[in-house]
């Protein structure tokens, strides 16, 4: 059985492992091994010497094939990967689960943590042990949040090797661009400075409502820092009604 062929409406992660079929493919045609760049290239050079030493043996490829698809739903993260096999990931397991969510594609990836969405329609954030105190305190910081333009957290989940943090899931940008300013100085009144104001941590949720996300880089800022912060976001929003007033044209 190969992998993922069990499980069902999951074609991101499906279509994810196809793709890797594919590469695996090219990476075997003459003169090709120089030129795939479809992995960072320490990790594409270790398998190059693999690749030349497995003799093109069908098991060995189908291993290979595993691992690099492994490598790409963790992000690359060499933790993450060993945190999903303790969660009893198998090539032929046909799902993916983190304590108790079965996992259906990759929203995104960050420095040290890989965000998932999961069949309920959820988020999962998650990091290796190494990030379980940064992700623990930003979870304690959106959950003890009350603002409408502010993600919800839901649940936080640990084990000896890595951390998870259960968030609502967000769709692309809203047009409300002061619902963005009303989540940021939500933010400042406490105290809060974001941290990481950029494009990428706008999100909406199904309502349409503005919603900031990512509070990972958060911290107990000053009164310039805020200000700094505000401009910032006034800025990225207003690039961002431009290009949505050409594309609408």
């Amino acid at each position: 059985m190969q992998l993922w062929q069990k499980t069902t409406n999951n074609l991101a992660i499906e279509n994810l492992w196809q793709k890797t079929q594919a590469d695996i493919k090219k990476m075997f045609q003459p003169d090709s091994l120089c030129t795939q760049r479809f992995l960072p290239y320490q990790y594409l050079s270790v398998l190059q010497d693999e690749i030349l030493l497995s003799g093109m043996q069908p098991e060995r490829i189908q291993l290979l094939t595993d691992k690099i698809f492994l490598h790409r739903i963790t992000g690359g993260h060499p933790e993450l990967q060993h945190l999903l096999k303790v969660f009893g990931y198998t090539p032929d397991a046909g799902n993916f689960t983190l304590w108790g969510h079965k996992i259906t594609e990759i929203l995104g990836r960050g420095s040290s943590s890989v965000v998932y969405c999961t069949d309920e329609h959820y988020a999962l954030k998650v990091v290796s042990a190494s990030g379980r105190d940064k992700l623990f305190q930003e979870y304690i910081r959106i959950f003890g949040i009350k603002c409408n333009n502010i993600v919800n957290a839901y649940d936080f989940y640990e084990s000896t090797e890595g951390a998870g943090m259960l968030l609502e899931q967000l769709s692309s940008p809203s047009c409300d661009t002061d619902g963005y300013i009303c989540g940021l100085d939500y933010l400042h009144q406490i105290g809060l400075c974001h941290g990481d104001i950029r494009y990428s941590n706008l999100g909406s949720d199904n309502n349409g409502t503005a919603k900031l996300f990512d509070l990972g880089n958060s911290f107990y800022g000053t009164t310039g820092s805020m200000q700094k912060e505000k401009k910032d976001l006034r800025l990225l929003l207003e690039k961002f009604n431009r290009v949505e007033l050409r594309n609408d044209n």
